[in-house]
This record gives C-alpha cells, sequence and structure tokens, in this order.
C-alpha cells in the first residue's frame, strides 16, 4: 500500500498499522497554498502544536475554530455518485455493474484529509486540541476491481510553552524557545484487497464498517525560533524522545479481538525553516499590499525513508487591501496556489490547489488535491 498524505474533515474517524508510524499535527490551513511552509508562520494560534517556541510572542487574536477539507478529484467522485453506485451494484454482484463504472475502478483512487481544531494561544503557553483523518481508497483492476483502504484518524490535545530567551533593547533582534506534549489517540482502518462485492464497507469516509485498531500516544516537540529585523528563523526537533503507538484491535462493534498488535513507532526528525518578511510589496504603499513574506521548509530530516526532495516546501504570500490574500509556492517541487478572504475581521474563508509526490521521487506519484477551509478568530 502506498504511503499517503491525507486529511479528512471529522472529529470522528478510523486507523490500520504501518511500517513506519507517523507523527500527529493539526490540518494546517493557511499553508497549503504556500507550498506547505508553515513553521516560521508568526501568526498563527496553532504554534502550540508546530512551534512552541512562537509562544514567546504577543499575538492579537488568541483563540480560533476552524475546520478544514481536503479532496482530489477522485474523491470528489467518491461523495458525488460513485460511492453511491459501488454500495447498490455491491450488494447485487459485479454482472450487474454497468460497464462505466467498473472502467472508471481500473484506476480509482480518491484521498481526503481534513480536521477541525479549537486553539487557544496566550502569551507564554498555548493549548490545542484537534481532530484530524487522513485517507486513501484505492480500486485497480481490469476485469474484477479489487479495493484497499488506509484511513487514520487522530484526536488529540497539545499543550506548550514558549519563553524569551533573549530580546534586544531596539526590538530588532530576539531568541525565543519553547516546548509542548502531545496526547494523540489514533484509530486506524487498513483493508487491502477488498472485493467488488464486500467494497460498501470502506467507501463511505463517514461510515466505515470493517475491523480497526486503536493506539495512543506521547509525544514531545522542541523549538527555537530567532527573530532578526525581517527574518523569521526556526529549528524544531519533533518527537525528540519517540513516538511510540500501542494497539488494540477492534471489530466494526467496538469489542476487543486481538490486544497483541505489535506497537509502530515514529521516527524523530529534525526542522529547519526561515522566513523573509516586507511590510508591502515592491514599495507599493501598505493600504494596497501588506504582510508580504517568502518563506522556506526543509522538515524530516532524519527519516530515512525521505528524498531531500520531499523535505523542501516554500512559499509566498501577500495581502491586498487588508482583506485577500494571494498565495503561491512549491510543494515537494510541485506548485501550489492559494487565496483567504478575510470576513469582518473575524472570520477567515480559503481555498488552496495543492500538489504533493505521494511516492519517493520526484514525478513517481503526483497528486493534487482542492483545499477548502472556514475559520474564525477572537
Amino acid at each position: 500500500m502506498r504511503r499517503l498524505t491525507a486529511l479528512l474533515l471529522l472529529t470522528l474517524f478510523c486507523s490500520g498499522p504501518l511500517p513506519a508510524e507517523l507523527g500527529s499535527m493539526p490540518f494546517l490551513t493557511g499553508s497549503h497554498g504556500m507550498g506547505g511552509s508553515w513553521m516560521t508562520d508568526r501568526t498563527s494560534v496553532l504554534a502550540t502544536a508546530f512551534n512552541p517556541s512562537l509562544l514567546g510572542m504577543p499575538l492579537k487574536n488568541a483563540f480560533r475554530i476552524t475546520t478544514s477539507l481536503m479532496l482530489n478529484d477522485h474523491a470528489f467522485q467518491l461523495i458525488n455518485s460513485t460511492g453511491s453506485d459501488i454500495k447498490e451494484y455491491s450488494k447485487k454482484g459485479i454482472d450487474s455493474a454497468p460497464s462505466s463504472l467498473l472502467n472508471q475502478l481500473q484506476s480509482f483512487r480518491p484521498l481526503y484529509q481534513g480536521g477541525l481544531d479549537i486553539s487557544y494561544r496566550g502569551e507564554g503557553f498555548g493549548i490545542t486540541l484537534y481532530a484530524t483523518g487522513r485517507g486513501q481508497l484505492d480500486f485497480q483492476g481490469a476485469v474484477t476491481p479489487e479495493g484497499s483502504l488506509f484511513f487514520d484518524q487522530d484526536t488529540a490535545i497539545v499543550v506548550g510553552f514558549g519563553i524569551p530567551v533573549a530580546v534586544s533593547k531596539r526590538g530588532d533582534f530576539a531568541l525565543f524557545t519553547g516546548i509542548n506534549l502531545r496526547y494523540v489517540n489514533r484509530l486506524r482502518y487498513q483493508e487491502i484487497g477488498i472485493s467488488f462485492e464486500q467494497s460498501s464497507s470502506i467507501v463511505d469516509p463517514f461510515n466505515l464498517d470493517t475491523d480497526f485498531l486503536m493506539g495512543q500516544a506521547i509525544s514531545s516537540d522542541m523549538a527555537a525560533t530567532i527573530i532578526a529585523g525581517t527574518f523569521t528563523i526556526t529549528l524544531a526537533w519533533r518527537n525528540w524522545f519517540g513516538m511510540g503507538f500501542s494497539w488494540k484491535k477492534y471489530d466494526s462493534q467496538w469489542k476487543v479481538i486481538d490486544n497483541n498488535v505489535k506497537d509502530s513507532h515514529a521516527s524523530p526528525s529534525l526542522d529547519a525553516g526561515v522566513a523573509w518578511t516586507f511590510r508591502t510589496l515592491f514599495g507599493i504603499s501598505t493600504d494596497i499590499f501588506s504582510d508580504t513574506t517568502i518563506a522556506l521548509d526543509i522538515r524530516g530530516f532524519l527519516i530515512e525513508e525521505n528524498s531531500f526532495f520531499n523535505m523542501i516546501h516554500a512559499g509566498f504570500r501577500t495581502t491586498l487591501l487588508h482583506f485577500l490574500t494571494i498565495k503561491a509556492g512549491l510543494n515537494k517541487g510541485y506548485p501550489t496556489f492559494g487565496v483567504s478572504v478575510l470576513i469582518a475581521d473575524t472570520g477567515h474563508l480559503e481555498y488552496a490547489l495543492f500538489s504533493e509526490e505521494m511516492g519517493v521521487m520526484p514525478g513517481q506519484e503526483p497528486a493534487t488535491s482542492h483545499v477548502f477551509s472556514l475559520g474564525v478568530l477572537f
């Protein structure tokens, strides 16, 4: 089964085992249009989860609720009609299925991801509650399509602390450091080689009807951030003491059927990020362009499966007329675009076109998805 990076909007969702475990993050809205570069985002209320050192800085909006959804084209088709068609004809048998459906399922791979988060960021302290899901459904087969499913859902709480270590009198240099602690409950559904007649149990992301695993883990991140004039530089050590999941297997009725599932572990990683922020764009008045930023993240050092190409995330953003933010970037070499609208100084509505490499090397397994998010800041 190919490794995925996908998350679904929902607070109730699923999981299954992997040889190399993934860490846990909330759905980082705002970063997708910028190529997934989020490490140096000083204004994010989610800093508790991804960069606790930023908690040492004051923030105007300290509380937020956000919901997000990310779907590729096949996932739209799954939700719109294909999922209901599979349910209908899988009960009747493959001979009853129209040829158009069987042709579609010869190579059909919906990817879906998303999340819900409630976050508070104070000065020196922050807390985030989140639920994220990441799922991939894969149908293959020229004559008799078979389906495979991998779907994870995390429900987690993160608390973080950040302090200013050094701040210059003129305010043009500062060093912040921080640490967080994360508890994750992960559900996992994983099925491989499901026949067409049995596939109705895996095609509805909101109603999966099969065995699953449940695991818990505790992890921690440490980070340091330097602000030097218009530059922000961050170094973070993710899961620095490891992140081990202890699993139990349940049936679809939530009864334990196996207490001896092998543990899995997410490896520590070293991440670095740098951002260059301008008051305006090309010297144009700040009434027109403001909050212009160029950012670069290199994430995933120490993880053996990562190629350097897959570590690179670069992005650009600028705000037009103080309410419309335009974004562009490169995520693992693929272009991304986004736009965010500020509504009544508290609401954010965002869309992004996000491309990524699901394989190891460039061009191996590209995927493009549409990202939608709605958030309220207080």
